[in-house]
């Protein structure tokens, strides 16, 4: 069945944000409220919404009428009965929910699909409300706030979950083993990567506020996630004395792979973390005496519009490091490491025991493919992987500054 016509229940934070990305997606959509002031009011979120999408330039103004357009608002049941799938996002309240879908079941043609956006009740005890054919089409479809940004939903497919799970033959074995997988994607256009040249760094960061060039200019040497520049600790600094630097091991519970990352500081990081030592004692990039939620804040938004680059995002940051090293003759396993990626290869399986338990999961397999130095190695893995990666990746001119 060929999904056209979408409905959905509830115009507030959620149900304004998944009415405004099914009219976005192309949709016919219809919003039902229990009141028309409540209506008008998530209708206004809409379209503020909307005008923040067309004044970063995400979509035209062509689009943002067109979406507009495909937007109809309702306080009736009536006017939901002919869509092809009706997604509720109303109060967290089982028996409000209930009557609802039991009043829809009556309503809506048989094809429709019945989806709640609920992330707390269970998707059974609403489906109950309706006819045993309907159920056969009812769904928990949880979206993430903000809806229109977050490209992720969570889909639980009710009846084949029970299957799997819950229902028994005669003998006691589940009607299915496990749950069929999802062999149909939602067609998707990824934004490519955008790695910056020399001087589209040089330029966009001049026009960024000092605190925020700072945290840039650290991303693109160092390679690390927005959360992890935002997030870094002192207590996480590791000196190493011979070097008169220090490497910052992230704990596996702030990394996104799960596993402890050993951040390598070339000299301009270091000099930026040399600069930043007195401002807080507790977080290495703080503003006003706050740590800073995220880079891709106003700021860099209004300075990357200014300069014509308003397609790089701060995770671009990471993808001109990983391509200055690539360029600079690092190897891909060494590129690995840097950036902490999880390496799941059979080469690096085979290596894992050399890590010794160490701090650092694969970045600790590091140490050993550096050439070692003539004199003894030294206790501290960490100190030869700083030792040889402070000689051999650090990929920016000798004039980089802010």
């Amino acid at each position: 069945m060929d999904i056209k016509k979408v409905g959905v229940l509830g115009c507030g934070l959620m149900g304004a944000g998944i009415a405004q990305t099914a009219a976005s997606a192309g949709f016919e959509t219809t919003v039902r409220e229990v009141t028309e002031e409540l209506l008008q009011k998530g209708f206004a979120a809409i379209e503020k919404s909307l005008e923040k999408f067309a004044a970063k330039g995400t979509i035209t103004a062509e689009q943002q009428k067109q979406t507009r357009d495909r937007l109809f608002g309702t306080t009736s049941f009536d006017d939901l009965s002919d869509c092809d799938i009706i997604i509720e996002a109303i109060i967290e309240n089982l028996e409000e929910k209930q009557n609802t879908y039991r009043q829809l079941d009556a309503l809506c043609k048989p094809e429709t699909i019945f989806a709640s956006n609920t992330s707390s009740l269970s998707i059974t005890q609403m489906m109950v409300a309706t006819s045993p054919a309907r159920q056969q089409r009812f769904i928990g479809m949880h979206f993430f706030n903000p809806v229109p940004i977050m490209k992720l939903v969570e889909v639980v497919r009710t009846i084949l979950n029970r299957a799997a799970r819950s229902y028994r033959d005669d003998d006691g074995r589940p009607w299915l083993e496990g749950m069929p997988p999802l062999n149909t994607m939602l067609p998707e256009t990824p934004r490519q990567p955008y790695p910056i040249t020399w001087k589209e760094q040089d330029v966009l960061f001049r026009k960024l506020p000092a605190h925020l060039a700072r945290m840039a200019l650290f991303a693109v040497n160092t390679g690390l996630r927005d959360s992890n520049v935002c997030g870094l600790q002192w207590t996480w600094e590791v000196a190493i004395p011979e070097l008169g630097r220090s490497v910052f091991v992230i704990p596996p519970e702030a990394f996104k792979t799960k596993r402890p990352h050993v951040v390598i500081l070339n000299d301009v990081a270091w000099s930026l973390i040399e600069a930043q030592r007195s401002l807080h004692p507790i977080w290495v990039f703080p503003f006003r005496g706050k740590p800073i939620n995220t880079m891709n804040n106003n700021a860099w938004q209004r300075a990357r519009r200014k300069v014509g680059l308003a397609l790089v995002r701060v995770h671009d940051l990471r993808h001109s490091f990983a391509c200055r090293l690539r360029a600079a003759g690092v190897s891909a396993e060494d590129r690995e490491v840097l950036l902490g990626h999880a390496n799941h290869s059979m080469f690096w399986k085979l290596l894992g025991p050399k890590a010794g338990g160490a701090p650092g999961g694969n970045s600790v397999v590091f140490f050993s493919l550096l050439p070692q130095p003539a004199a003894a190695a030294p206790s501290n893995p960490i100190d030869e992987l700083a030792r040889n990666c402070l000689r051999d990746f650090d990929t920016s001119p000798p004039n980089q500054q802010l």
